[in-house]
């Protein structure tokens, strides 16, 4: 999570610029990224391994092998695509063709094992002189001749270079950080230390609202505060504390359970495994190779009797399972609401009343929440849920746009279609142009 953040930093930060007009979208021929000449733009060669368009006009940030920087739509090299991230699988969240990824003016970067920060057009913001670099809300923590301390963005010291040892980042404000490499401190954006910890601590990407963190002392696990304390005791094999807000998984002699952070024991480990991610009245449970579910005071709701199922949502009072390969639909009572006959069923995001997508012989459709298929599986593919008024869908080998009762609004007629975003428009590809469609089928090539 952590490293997504900072190539996060690298890009989004284009869009505290304002721009007059945007740029081309990037598209993907044989394998790699460009942007085909139109208008007043040259376009980008297509030599890119991935383009993202940047919300600046005119700016593209992209990668080849494996290095970054920043081109214009004419191909004018702005970042020379030379440089490092954090994030080595360059993870991004695009919509629309454009990609999000920080918060800053100042980009992360490194160059030949040194790192430091650029503006959006290539200016040098803090020297590529230290071995490692880290964002820490408005400050930096830094290594340099082999310690580490806290600067700005600037190069201003905020605490000295002291340290020998850097765990990791434990929220955004505070560093986990050693002098002598035993003992622990967590030293905030003013430098201010607390704690002092001789133990094996494990630093945690997901961030609850107490801010405790996982430590291990002679084999066993317990939990700390931001202020080094013990709140709960080492009494563990294993504690998962970004299981959710409220609650902690954890392992003892082999199964799970659950205790809250005062170490109140919620749920005894009868279970072979607790997945993560519980929804805010559910968690799925496994008991002798069977999935169930309880509720967060540790109460079973849903008996143990399926190969899979997915917790319900605070949105809904049904929710999927599965046996022997097929899914169903199950209500809260755990009565069935569809028989077990689909291949897959959508059901992320979408609310109580709106349509859920099934497959059934390869073929998709969509149900209603008593399990009625109100549109037939009939459609080799589908795209997003009928929270949007129209949505896209494939047939016969092309993509067009039906309503919620399975009409064609827009003609099965594109190689690629997108949904439809807030600004009513979708992304479509036709004969490898790429436009926009409104939801009155109005195109814009």
């Amino acid at each position: 999570m952590q490293k997504l953040a900072y190539l996060f930093l690298f890009i989004l930060a284009c869009s505290f610029v304002a721009a007059q007009e945007k740029s081309p979208l990037p598209v993907e021929r044989a394998g790699k990224w460009g942007v085909p000449a139109q208008d007043h733009y040259k376009g980008v060669p297509f030599i890119y391994d991935r383009l993202y368009r940047c919300p600046v006009a005119g700016q593209y940030i992209a990668r080849k092998n494996d290095k970054w920087g920043s081109v214009d739509a004419n191909h004018k090299i702005i970042i020379p695509v030379q440089y490092d991230t954090k994030d080595e699988d360059g993870g991004t969240f695009q919509m629309d063709g454009e990609a999000y990824f920080g918060l800053d003016d100042a980009f992360l970067l490194g160059k030949k094992g040194k790192w430091g920060l650029l503006d959006y057009t290539g200016k040098t913001i803090m020297p590529f002189q230290y071995t490692d670099l880290q964002e820490m809300g408005d400050v930096y923590v830094a290594q340099k001749n082999g310690k580490y301390g806290i600067i700005n963005k600037n190069g201003r010291v905020h605490t000295p270079f002291q340290y020998k040892n850097f765990l990791g980042m434990w929220r955004q404000d505070m560093a986990v950080l050693s002098k002598d490499g035993e003992k622990w401190l967590f030293v905030d954006v003013e430098g201010k230390e607390s704690g002092d910890i001789t133990a094996t601590l494990t630093p945690v990407d997901s961030i609850n609202k107490d801010h405790v963190m996982v430590f291990t002392l002679a084999g066993k696990q317990g939990v700390l505060n931001t202020r080094g304390e013990i709140i709960i005791p080492c009494l563990y094999d294993d504690l998962y504390t970004g299981f959710s807000q409220s609650i902690i998984r954890y392992r003892k002699d082999g199964n799970y359970g659950i205790i809250d952070f005062a170490g109140k024991e919620i749920t005894p480990p009868i279970y072979t495994e607790i997945k993560d991610y519980p929804s805010e009245s559910s968690i799925s449970v496994q008991k002798n190779k069977q999935w169930g579910l309880i509720d967060l005071a540790g109460k079973e709701i849903i008996p143990c009797l399926y190969d899979a199922i997915e917790p319900f949502s605070d949105s809904q009072n049904i929710t999927k399972v599965t046996k022997n390969e097929k899914l169903a639909i199950i209500d809260k009572q755990n009565k069935l609401v569809t028989d077990f006959i689909y291949q897959e069923i959508y059901m992320y995001h979408t609310q109580t009343g709106e349509l859920k997508g099934v497959m059934r012989n390869d073929k998709w459709g969509y149900i209603d929440d008593t399990g009625k298929e109100v549109i037939p599986c009939q459609f080799e593919s589908t795209i997003g849920f009928f929270g949007a008024t129209l949505i896209p869908v494939k047939k016969d080998g092309k993509y067009g746009y039906i309503n919620n009762k399975g009409e064609a609004i827009i003609p099965f007629k594109y190689d690629k279609a997108s949904e439809f975003y807030k600004n009513s428009t979708a992304r479509v590809e036709l004969n490898g142009k790429v436009g926009k469609v409104d939801k009155q089928g109005k195109e814009t090539w």
